[in-house]
């Protein structure tokens, strides 16, 4: 299985390092696929080789993907990756939705701030929320329970882009008018306070 990350540099910490190392472990035969443009670095690649290696996990395990020169050749990068690890606290918007459009499942981690809740509120939008961890070790268990399930990695692949495509989440129309709604509540309840 090989496992992913589109996200930006910055968001991969030390405890996001040392938690996917905790998977690749329980993993054997596992990758992790890496691609950001910082990763055009050699100084940032042999940083983060160095961060993995001092928890035991071999560069010949992470693999770094190269800039791609059109949207089309980045969205295809996703068909390298089996399963796309959401990073926290600050965790991904649009790598997750790409992921899953691109039928890459998506675990994320949620905290309790809204750059930590970002991945759990996508994934209940598209009614995917056996891939929402509460904990680190909940994190663990749901990748590695997808990763050891071959059908039912296959299965979710196959039907993501449509879950993403018909949720609430691509429905620009329906949110509007959800949105106009809440706009007119609120003017309301204000004219109702400057009446009173």
């Amino acid at each position: 299985v090989t496992y992913g990350s589109f996200n930006h540099l910055p968001k991969i910490t030390q405890a996001v390092v040392e938690l996917w190392a905790t998977l690749l472990h329980a993993t054997p035969n596992a990758r992790l696929v890496l691609k950001n443009n910082s990763l055009s670095s050699r100084y940032a690649r042999e940083r983060y080789l160095k961060l993995f290696a001092d928890i035991g996990v071999g560069p010949e395990r992470i693999e770094f993907l190269e800039r791609t020169p059109t949207l089309a050749a980045h969205l295809d990068s996703y068909s390298k990756v089996d399963i796309a690890l959401d990073t926290f606290p600050y965790n991904g918007t649009t790598t997750t939705c790409e992921a899953l459009y691109m039928g890459v499942p998506v675990v994320t981690l949620t905290g309790d701030l809204h750059a930590s809740r970002v991945g759990a509120s996508l994934l209940n939008q598209i009614g995917a929320t056996e891939l929402i961890a509460e904990t680190p070790q909940d994190y663990v268990n749901k990748a590695l329970r997808l990763a050891q399930d071959h059908d039912e990695l296959i299965r979710t692949r196959a039907t993501l882009r449509d879950q993403i495509t018909q949720s609430p989440l691509c429905d620009g129309k329906g949110f509007a008018v959800q949105l106009e709604s809440a706009y007119r509540e609120m003017w309301k309840r204000w004219c109702q306070t400057k009446s009173a």
